[in-house]
């Protein structure tokens, strides 16, 4: 056949490569739905893992919560310790529950909490009133004062994560926090 292909031939090259073709399709396809099932599957665990911290969570404030009995203390209004019945608050907005404490070591914990913090409030109004970390912003390091109980005295503490603490604009706010409370409370007993 001088030169010339056979038509047959042509053909059945041409049905060879459509059956790899359809070979491999399949063969994409069926790796893609492997993916799209491995994918499905571990967003299914992490939203049972949260679902699981959620509810444990809620266990243990309900578990907390329910040990509360007609001897209860809380903080007054002048942050004293008090003993009393469950003390509900005054409008729907407070969190009457947080205010009540099962026993007398927790409330005078919470009292002294308060007391530093009051403190920490009351110098940040003075001395740096207007300032808000931006918590958008990582490069930027926030300053908050804590106590060091290694050392035994209140320090500067720089972080640049949200904590649950006060903060202060400069190291230098910080530093004059940190040098007042040492004053007024050397020996940390607000903190401990």
């Amino acid at each position: 056949m001088d030169g010339n292909v056979d038509s047959n031939e042509i053909l059945e090259k041409l049905c060879e490569c459509l059956s790899q073709i359809n070979e491999l399709s399949e063969k994409v396809s069926s790796l893609a739905d492997d993916y799209q099932k491995s994918v499905e599957a571990e967003q299914a665990e992490q939203i049972d893992e949260a679902e699981q911290a959620k509810r444990i969570t809620d266990e243990l404030l309900e578990d907390y919560f329910s040990c509360f009995n007609d001897s209860m203390y809380y903080l007054n209004e002048n942050g004293v310790v008090e003993e009393a019945a469950v003390y509900l608050a005054d409008s729907e907005f407070d969190l009457y529950p947080y205010l009540n404490y099962p026993n007398k070591e927790y409330a005078f914990q919470a009292q002294k909490l308060k007391k530093f913090n009051d403190m920490l409030l009351a110098f940040k109004w003075c001395y740096d009133r207007d300032y808000e970390p931006d918590w958008d912003d990582d490069g930027t390091t926030k300053y908050t004062v804590v106590w060091d109980k290694y050392e035994g005295f209140h320090r500067v503490c720089s972080q640049s994560t949200t904590a649950n603490q006060i903060y202060f604009r400069s190291d230098e706010a910080a530093v004059k926090c940190a040098e007042w409370l040492n004053k007024i409370d050397p020996k940390g007993e607000l903190v401990k």
